[in-house]
């Protein structure tokens, strides 16, 4: 009885897993018109909760998951914005100023998970280019997870 129970808990685990993102490497995207800004929302090779997705929530709207080694770009006019994980209560929010023709990079960061790495909860944390440059340049475009502005 407990092997059968290893065995469905096993099954379940692989079945639940995210998948990769599959777009593009990391590339700065200057296609947009010059009146917005450019946020980069980043999730950064780690060696826990690897399975999961973590949502991206846009002044209340969710409009990414981003798995690990993946990365969202979001064109904004210029304006205040607030962007949230909303994996838990102890998550914080980050309170974003866009001007025209400005790129901001967010890297999502672990707060806190559990020793065996099920489950986590994650923070925005606002990087120059330079200190997001190298762990940024290893994550793919989150294409099928993408829902927000174009």
């Amino acid at each position: 009885m407990i092997r059968i129970i290893l065995i469905i808990s096993m099954v379940l685990t692989i079945c639940s897993c995210a998948s990769a993102p599959n777009g593009p490497l990391f590339s700065v995207n200057t296609n947009y018109a010059e009146d917005l800004g450019v946020v980069y929302v980043y999730r950064p090779p780690v060696n826990y909760a690897k399975a999961i997705t973590f949502p991206v929530f846009l002044d209340g709207v969710k409009i990414a998951d981003i798995a690990q080694k993946g990365y969202v770009r979001i064109p904004l006019k210029p304006g205040a914005y607030k962007l949230e994980t909303k994996t838990s209560a102890i998550d914080e929010p980050i309170n974003l100023n866009i001007t025209r023709g400005e790129s901001k990079y967010l890297r999502l960061s672990i707060n806190k998970h559990d020793p065996l790495g099920f489950s986590a909860t994650y923070f925005f944390q606002e990087k120059k280019y330079v200190e997001a440059e190298p762990e940024i340049l290893k994550t793919k475009l989150e294409v099928d997870r993408y829902y927000g502005p174009k």
